[in-house]
Formats: C-alpha cells, sequence, structure tokens
C-alpha cells in the first residue's frame, strides 16, 4: 500500500527520502518551500537571490542528507542551511560592493 505522503511528519518523508523515495523528496520540497522562501526573501529583500538560495538549500539538503541525524528535526536543520545561505548572499553582496571597478 503506497505511503500517503500528505499525512507523513517532515521526518517520516526525510526517513523515506534516505531510503531513495523521490516522492517523499518532492513532497518535503513542496511541503517547505512556501514557508522557507518566505523567510529567506523577509532576509534578502530581492526575489531573485531568494529563489537562487531556495534552490541552493535544497541541493545542499541533497548533498548532506547522509548526515542528517535520526531522530532530529527536519524543519529547523533545512532553516538553519538555508540561514547559512542568507548570510554568504549577504558576505558576497558586500564583497561586490567594496570590490573595485
Amino acid at each position: 500500500m503506497p505511503m500517503d505522503l500528505d499525512a507523513c511528519s517532515d521526518e517520516a518523508l526525510m526517513a523515506a527520502y534516505l531510503c531513495g523515495d523521490q516522492a517523499a523528496h518532492r513532497a518535503l520540497f513542496d511541503r517547505l518551500a512556501p514557508q522557507l522562501t518566505a523567510s529567506i526573501r523577509r532576509h534578502l529583500k530581492d526575489d531573485a537571490d531568494a529563489e537562487d538560495v531556495l534552490q541552493r538549500t535544497f541541493l545542499a539538503v541533497h548533498r548532506a542528507r547522509h548526515d542528517f541525524r535520526a531522530g532530529a528535526k527536519v524543519r529547523p536543520w533545512v532553516f538553519t542551511i538555508a540561514m547559512n545561505l542568507v548570510r554568504d548572499t549577504f558576505r558576497r553582496r558586500k564583497r561586490q560592493r567594496e570590490s573595485p571597478l
């Protein structure tokens, strides 16, 4: 019987994703992306940068998925990754403003 992804917790979706379930990965993205996008936009105030950080966040989640600790909460882990990327974006912006033409 297929798993009802809408009824699963974030942690159950992550566990399924770790087992190779791409539908669970998509469901996790669909669930987290709206709130994550709003948070990123609130910090960056630029839609293009926010979209870039959102995509880089989920790429980082994919790359670090095997480092995710079983029993940990998914949402804070993903949001921490996103906020680290937001800080990287601010640093990049600052370097670009300071560099001579």
